[in-house]
């Protein structure tokens, strides 16, 4: 199954890191809107979408309720198109160490007793990494703007196999009792006590300007994200949701 995932963060000027946990909305003087004919023209010469033929689809006001959709519709087998100015595997959430280290050792955990750890430890920046925690995902596609994103090194290893955050796989390390995600960051050779019995998942970064859908959409996601975005965005809201019959 083909997901369109979109982010109203990723069709700004620029993008905004929460480091300070901000709770506001961005400032319209900093961050404001493409211009309606540039999203349209993304939407329907990137995306292949039609406004008079609407896929459908859900919108949403932050970015972890696509799990909540995905779960309760029963999706399955997703390749996942991630339209948006994060690559939402950061590993912690809301100040808490990284779920895997939380679920303890995933060979002794099933994959359907999972959720309601994955739950207790969802956030708008780990909503991919939980996906790939419960195996929903067949494979995923990160589609965004590399002149703005690669200026600051935010990405984290933790989600990517072997650590490799350039490499074009995703996997879950099962980790031991004991051992928590900083080790692995300051301690490389923590590294060898890690075994690789996830699933591994393509994992492919795409510059928007280049990248084409080589596929139609089954399904369209859309989040506001408002503590990444400005209220100017907001204009655009109505736009998008033309090309999505909402459920």
């Amino acid at each position: 199954m083909n997901i369109l995932d979109l982010d109203l963060d990723f069709f700004q000027n620029d993008v905004y890191y929460d480091y300070d946990g901000n709770k506001q909305r961005l400032s319209d003087d900093d961050f404001w809107p493409w211009a309606e004919r540039d999203v349209r023209s993304f939407l329907e010469k990137k995306c292949g979408l039609n406004k008079t033929n609407p896929i459908i689809g859900c919108c949403a006001k932050t970015h972890d309720q696509l799990f909540n959709v995905i779960v309760e519709k029963g999706f399955d087998n997703i390749n996942l198109y991630h339209v948006d100015a994060h690559d939402d595997l950061h590993p912690s959430a809301s100040g808490k160490k990284c779920f895997v280290c939380n679920i303890i050792n995933l060979m002794s955990c099933p994959v359907e007793e999972r959720i309601t750890v994955i739950k207790d430890h969802m956030s708008e920046g780990n909503v991919v990494g939980m996906l790939l925690a419960y195996q929903k995902l067949n494979s995923v596609f990160f589609i965004t703007d590399k002149s703005k994103r690669w200026h600051i090194s935010t990405r984290t290893p933790m989600f990517h196999k072997d650590f490799n955050e350039n490499g074009e796989m995703l996997q879950i390390p099962t980790v031991k009792d004991g051992i928590v995600i900083d080790d692995f960051i300051r301690y490389p050779d923590l590294v060898k006590k890690v075994n690789w019995i996830e699933p591994e998942i393509p994992y492919h970064v795409e510059d928007y300007s280049s990248w084409q859908t080589p596929t139609s959409f089954d399904f369209v996601f859309f989040c506001q994200s408002p503590r990444f975005t400005s209220e100017a965005s907001d204009a655009l809201i109505p736009i998008i949701k033309e090309y999505i019959k909402l459920e």
